[in-house]
């Protein structure tokens, strides 16, 4: 690798980890995020293993989720850090690729720092799912049965048994990935040799052996609990505007005129790829259209979104962000020196308008909310649609009134369900530091949903215990508010008796409506 190719990298590298980890000790888990909190409370190890479940937990992130409860005690870092160091590695990984592939220094330089800087990208390497991981692993499996193609490495096939296997198990639809690169590779050796089955003997044995390895850990589950598998399947259709959509998530959230432009220019520099007869190009179309059209014909659970759809086809962006950095360092091809300075021109003008860099600087907790992310153009994000005609607490415009992060709020009850969690839309008005209030212990019978028991298994930052006077004052808040109105979406049918065991507890409301109250926390004893 050259040096230049190599700082290039580097720098788009740190840029990553900066990106990926800023801030994550304070960012609320939310969400799906709580799709394993709820299983790993709700279950034994074997009880996981054996369950896809409904909400799709990722059974081994469960699994290792409910061992570190157990140790050390699940954070907000800790929960997320395989997410973070795969997206770091995905930049370092996916920028040495793009250097053996093309041997072009500022090719790989901006398409690391597209990578890296990617929004969408960014989102899913700083949140407790699966997509970061198996999109390293697929990059890892496409890449090595490309290489497998020519050597026929035992070593390297076990490898890509392994990777295929992993991916699979934290995420069903990462098996189309190795099964697209394997079709390609059988298609090629058949084709090579008149199409008789015998030539193409090794590759239908490594997709046995894939195909087995990817079957072993899936089996319990696909016995136990095939019907929440089944039922991920068949009632959303995905449309030309859901397509749209992915291509302006894959873009970085431009206007969707300069979407346009990028995919122009992606396309381009796929085109200049595909024409070049021993290239990877063709395999990598193959490889990351037929799993697109797949997830399309299957008609997953709410594809007809681009967000989800995007989410389940990564590798598809990172294609895409590869031909784009092919197609725009393509003008100057002529003058290394030249590309090298329009490299960076484009990767600093990506970042300054892609909304990247100021999310992670300025949202604080609610970096993660899906009123954020949603969709990056506001006409698009029907996430942002939903507050229209919200009205906003007088409560927090007051508190807009002083200076920003010179107080801090409680809000409670917490809403782990992002669509109707108001706190990030609320937080533009009011700009204070916020912690959430778990109620369940104060006022909330039955089991815990939302929120987690008070125990060393889980040593959120973000969260506080209402009905610990000491924790709230430890705390340093000096409100806490009350939504009196909703809870995850339905009417908060227990409020009035929440708003009575604060009462005990902390004293009169020094503001009440039918939606908010404030209680001011100055004086509280710790005790």
């Amino acid at each position: 690798m050259s040096r230049v190719a190599f700082c290039g990298i580097a720098l788009a590298t740190l840029l990553a980890a900066w990106l990926r980890l800023h801030g994550l000790d304070i960012q609320v888990v939310q969400d799906d995020e709580w799709h394993a909190i709820h299983k790993l409370l709700a279950s034994s190890y074997g009880e996981i293993a054996r369950s896809f479940g409904f909400a799709d937990h990722s059974i081994p992130l469960t699994l290792f989720y409910k061992a570190m409860a157990e140790t050390i005690g699940l954070d907000e870092v800790n929960m997320r850090i395989v997410q973070v160091l795969c997206g770091i590695a995905l930049v370092a990984v996916g920028g040495w690729l793009a250097f053996r592939g093309t041997a072009n220094a500022a090719v790989a330089g901006l398409f690391a720092f597209l990578v890296a800087g990617a929004p969408f990208i960014v989102l899913y390497s700083r949140f407790a799912r699966p997509y970061a991981i198996t999109t390293l692993l697929s990059v890892l499996v496409i890449a090595g049965l490309w290489r497998w193609r020519s050597t026929r490495s035992m070593q390297l096939a076990a490898a890509i048994c392994v990777m295929a296997s992993l991916a699979a198990w934290l995420h069903p639809l990462s098996a189309l990935y190795p099964m697209a690169a394997l079709f390609f590779i059988l298609l090629e050796d058949m084709q090579a040799a008149g199409w008789k089955v015998a030539a193409a003997r090794s590759t239908l044995i490594l997709g046995v052996a894939a195909g087995l390895a990817i079957a072993a850990p899936l089996l319990a589950p696909i016995l136990n609990d095939l019907q929440s598998l089944s039922a991920k399947a068949g009632d959303s259709r995905p449309s030309l505007y859901t397509l749209s959509r992915v291509l302006s998530l894959f873009a970085g959230g431009l206007p969707d005129s300069v979407t346009y432009l990028f995919a122009a220019i992606a396309t381009w520099g796929a085109w200049i790829r595909l024409r070049e007869p021993q290239g990877p190009d063709r395999y990598l179309l193959f490889v990351v259209l037929a799993p697109l059209l797949a997830v399309i014909v299957l008609r997953g659970s709410w594809t007809h979104q681009g967000h989800t759809l995007a989410r389940y086809v990564f590798p598809a962006q990172l294609a895409f962000l590869f031909w784009f950095a092919v197609g725009a360092m393509d003008p100057c091809k002529r003058d290394a020196r030249l590309q090298v300075v329009a490299a960076a021109a484009f990767a600093a003008l990506y970042l300054a308008w892609t909304p990247t860099i100021t999310q992670v600087r300025t949202l604080g907790p609610w970096y993660g909310h899906l009123y954020h992310h949603f969709d990056y153009v506001p006409a698009d994000n029907r996430a942002l649609k939903y507050y229209d005609n919200w009205e906003v607490p007088a409560f927090y415009r007051e508190l807009g009134k002083l200076p920003p992060r010179s107080v801090t709020i409680i809000q409670a009850p917490f809403d782990f369900v992002a669509p109707y969690n108001p706190d990030a839309f609320y937080a533009q008005f009011h700009e204070q530091r916020e912690l959430q209030g778990f109620v369940h212990d104060l006022c909330m019978p039955g089991p815990f949903y939302g929120e987690v028991p008070r125990d060393p298994r889980f040593r959120f930052r973000s969260f506080v215990y209402l009905d610990d006077r000491e924790a709230v004052a430890r705390s340093g808040a000096r409100y806490l508010l009350l939504q009196r109105d909703l809870r995850n979406g339905d009417p908060f049918k227990e409020a009035d008796q929440c708003l009575d065991s604060l009462r005990k507890r902390y004293g009169e409301p020094i503001e009440m409506d039918a939606r908010l109250a404030v209680f001011d926390l100055r004086g509280t004893p710790a005790r």
